[in-house]
C-alpha cells in the first residue's frame, strides 16, 4: 500500500496519466479534422500546378451559371474506390468533389457512383430518365458505357412543353439533349503531358447549362477520316475543341442538304482539310451561310491539291492558299526537316486581344502558304518565322505571306483560314503552345459565349508533392502517431528521472 502513495507511484502514475491523456487527444484532433475534411472538403493541394484545384478563372465562370434554375448530375461508371486507387482517376475524383462540396448548399451538383456495368438498359432507363432514353440506349449498346466513363447530366434544362426538346433562339424546337459522356482518360493529353480535368469538368458544366451553337463539319471532299462508326478521325481534335466550346458538332453534306434555318447562332461551318474541289451549287449554299452571319473555319491539307473554286470562293474574302510550303531554319524548327516550326501571332490582331499570355509558341507542322488581301478584309493572324523559306511551286515571297489569316467584314461571317489541320492536332493541349487559345480565340471574336478561352490546363510535372494513396496513408498514421510516441518518451524519461532521484 505504501507503494501506492508514494512519490514514485504518483510521479509515474501522471506521466503515465498525461501521455494517455495526449494520445486521446491527438487522436480525437485527427478523427474530428478527417470527419469535417470529409465533409467541407478541406485539403491542401500541393501540386506544382494545381492539379487538384479549380483555378479561380474557373470557379467564377461556374459561379455565373443560374443554379436557382439547373441541376447537375455527375455519375460515374466506377465505385469511388476504384477511382481512388488510381493517381488519374483521383484527380478527376478530387476535383469532382471539390464541386459537390462548394455547391452543396444550393443543390447545384450531385455526384453518383455505379459500379455494376452490367445492369439491364431498363435500370439504365431508370437511373436516366426516359428523356434520356434512346440516347442511352444506342450508347449502352455500343459497349460505351465502361469502367470510367462518366456522365455529366442538367436534369432540370427542359424549355419545351414537352419535356422533350429545347428551343433554340429562334424559338424553333430541335431535340437537343442536356448531357455530356466522355471518359477519365479524355482528362489527359495523348502526350501524357497535360491534366485536362479542371478545363473539361468546368467547360462541360458551363455548356450543359446553355443552349448549343451548331459546327457543321462539311463533307463529300475528302475533308476527314470518316470511320464506319461515324467517328471524325483525324478531326477528333477539333471536334472536340468545339464540342468544349458548347457547340454542338454535326456533319453536313452540302451537295445533298442545306445549313438548318433554325441553327443556335453563332454556327460555323468547318473544312478540315479538303482534297476534292467544291462544286458550284455546294459554294453557292455556303456563300449564302456566310453572308447571312454564319462563320466560316478552314484547315487546309499538308498536300497542295487543286481546288480551282474553292480558291475563288476564298479570295472574295481576302485569302488565297498557294502552290508552296513554309520550311524553317534551326531558329524555330522544332523537327530534322525544318517541316514543323513555332509560328508567332500577330500582336496587333484584335482577334487575339483576348489571349492573356502570347508566351507560348504557335506551333504548325506542313504548313501551307497563305497571302492575305487587306483590301478584302483579310489579315495575317500568324506569320511564320524570319527563317522561313517558300518550297514549292512559288518560291518567291511577296511580303504578306501567313501561317494563318482572318477576315471580318460588317454585315457577314467571319472566314479564319489555317495552312495546315496540325494547328487543329493533339498540339492543342500541349502545356505551352498556343494552338488551342489562338482557336479559342477566334471562336470567341465568332461570338461563342462558351468557348473556354484561358481556361487553365495543368502540366503534369515532376516537381511538387508526389506520393501514393499507400505513402499518403503512412504519412497520415506516422503523424498521428508521432506525436504521440513523443510525448509518451517524455514521459518515461520524466518517471525514470524522478525514481532516480
Amino acid at each position: 500500500m505504501k507503494f501506492f502513495k508514494s512519490k514514485t507511484f504518483k510521479y509515474g502514475s501522471a506521466a503515465v496519466t498525461l501521455t494517455v491523456a495526449v494520445i486521446a487527444i491527438v487522436v480525437a484532433v485527427n478523427l474530428i479534422v478527417s470527419a469535417l475534411s470529409d465533409h467541407f472538403g478541406w485539403y491542401f493541394d500541393t501540386s506544382a500546378s494545381g492539379l487538384f484545384s479549380f483555378s479561380d478563372k474557373s470557379l467564377d465562370r461556374l459561379d455565373r451559371i443560374d443554379r436557382e434554375n439547373n441541376r447537375l448530375t455527375l455519375c460515374y461508371f466506377a465505385d469511388e474506390n476504384t477511382l481512388a486507387s488510381s493517381d488519374y482517376g483521383n484527380y478527376v475524383l478530387t476535383l469532382t468533389k471539390q464541386l459537390e462540396t462548394r455547391y452543396r448548399d444550393d443543390s447545384f451538383i450531385t455526384v453518383e457512383h455505379l459500379d455494376n456495368l452490367d445492369r439491364d438498359i431498363l435500370e439504365i432507363r431508370a437511373l436516366f430518365g426516359d428523356k434520356y432514353a434512346d440516347t442511352f440506349e444506342e450508347l449502352y449498346e455500343e459497349g460505351q458505357f465502361v469502367p470510367g466513363t462518366m456522365v455529366i447530366r442538367n436534369d432540370t434544362y427542359e424549355l419545351g412543353a414537352d419535356g422533350e426538346f429545347v428551343t433554340d433562339l429562334a424559338g424553333n424546337y430541335r431535340e437537343d439533349y442536356r448531357i455530356r459522356v466522355f471518359s477519365i482518360a479524355d482528362m489527359y493529353s495523348s502526350s501524357g503531358r497535360a491534366f485536362l480535368g479542371e478545363y473539361r469538368l468546368t467547360s462541360h458544366i458551363v455548356n450543359v447549362c446553355s443552349l448549343s451553337p451548331t459546327a457543321y463539319f462539311l463533307t463529300g471532299h475528302g475533308e476527314m477520316t470518316i470511320d464506319e462508326d461515324g467517328t471524325y478521325g483525324q478531326a477528333d481534335y477539333l471536334v472536340d475543341l468545339f464540342e468544349s466550346a458548347g457547340f454542338t458538332v454535326r456533319k453536313l453534306n452540302l451537295g445533298q442538304a442545306d445549313f438548318s434555318n433554325s441553327t443556335v447562332e453563332p454556327s460555323v461551318a468547318v473544312i478540315f482539310g479538303p482534297k476534292n474541289d467544291f462544286t458550284a451549287e455546294e459554294l453557292s449554299r455556303l456563300s449564302a451561310f456566310v453572308e447571312k452571319g454564319g462563320d466560316l473555319m478552314l484547315f487546309a491539307d499538308g498536300t497542295y491539291y487543286k481546288l480551282d473554286n474553292l480558291n475563288a470562293f476564298l479570295s472574295s474574302y481576302g485569302a488565297e492558299i498557294v502552290n508552296a510550303k513554309f520550311k524553317s531554319g534551326s531558329d524555330s524548327s522544332l523537327s530534322v526537316d525544318g517541316f514543323q516550326f513555332a509560328a508567332r501571332p500577330d500582336g496587333e490582331q484584335p482577334v487575339l486581344t483576348a489571349i492573356e499570355d502570347r508566351s507560348g509558341r504557335l506551333v504548325v507542322a506542313d504548313c501551307r502558304v497563305l497571302r492575305a488581301d487587306s483590301e478584302k478584309g483579310a489579315e495575317a493572324l500568324a506569320y511564320p518565322p524570319a527563317s522561313a523559306q517558300l518550297i514549292g511551286a512559288v518560291t518567291e515571297a511577296a511580303g504578306n505571306e501567313a501561317v494563318a489569316l482572318y477576315s471580318k467584314a460588317e454585315g457577314r461571317g467571319s472566314v479564319f483560314v489555317s495552312g495546315t489541320t496540325t494547328l487543329a492536332s493533339s498540339l492543342i493541349y500541349e502545356p505551352g503552345y498556343l494552338n488551342r487559345d489562338l482557336l479559342l480565340s477566334v471562336l470567341t471574336d465568332m461570338g461563342a459565349e462558351g468557348a473556354p478561352l484561358n481556361m487553365e490546363i495543368n502540366a503534369l510535372a515532376a516537381d511538387g508533392l508526389d506520393i501514393t494513396r499507400s505513402q499518403s496513408i503512412l504519412y497520415s498514421v506516422l503523424l498521428s502517431v508521432l506525436p504521440a510516441l513523443l510525448f509518451a518518451a517524455a514521459g518515461v524519461v520524466v518517471y525514470v528521472r524522478r525514481k532516480r532521484s
